[in-house]
Formats: structure tokens, C-alpha cells, sequence
């Protein structure tokens, strides 16, 4: 999802929309659903590993589905959360 996005839907959903953003910890994302092509643009993962190595957060939120146990599949926002999953390490 884009921020753009996410900020139009916070603007017109308030608080029903906003119950079912929060924050996971992504080591419990164990499946990812979008496929890119071309695989993920490296250009735009290392921008946003470097991004969170120098502790900056990420805006825009990743659309996840819960499997159970904890765990999540990541549906949206693949090169985001991949990104974050290293930089947690």
C-alpha cells in the first residue's frame, strides 16, 4: 500500500479502518503472496534496508494475513517487509 493510500483511507475510514493497522514483528511473517516478474527490485530493497538500519521507520503498512500461531502472510508491500525482516537481524 502506498502512503498516499493509507492517508486517504485513515481521512475517510477514521477509527473503523485504523483498528486493522498495527504494528507485527516480521520475523512472524513466514509466506509471501506477491511475485514480482523480474523478482524484487533490488534498488528499492536496498533503499529501504538502508532506510531501517539508520532506524528510520516505514510509513506505509504492508497488508498481512494471519495464518495462526502468530504467523502472517505477507500480501502487499513484499520488498518493504523483506527489507525490515534483515535489518532485524
Amino acid at each position: 500500500m502506498k502512503l498516499e493510500q493509507h492517508n486517504e483511507y485513515t481521512a475517510q475510514h477514521g477509527a473503523i479502518y485504523e483498528k486493522y493497522v498495527f504494528e507485527i514483528d516480521p520475523e512472524h511473517i513466514v509466506q509471501w503472496d506477491q511475485a514480482r516478474v523480474k523478482g524484487d527490485n533490488q534498488k528499492t530493497y536496498n533503499n529501504y534496508l538502508g532506510q531501517f538500519l539508520n532506524g528510520n521507520k516505514q510509513l506505509a503498512p504492508c497488508s498481512v494475513v494471519p495464518l495462526g500461531n502468530g504467523k502472517f502472510l505477507c500480501r502487499d508491500g513484499t520488498t518493504r517487509a523483506k527489507a525490515k525482516k534483515v535489518a532485524n537481524l
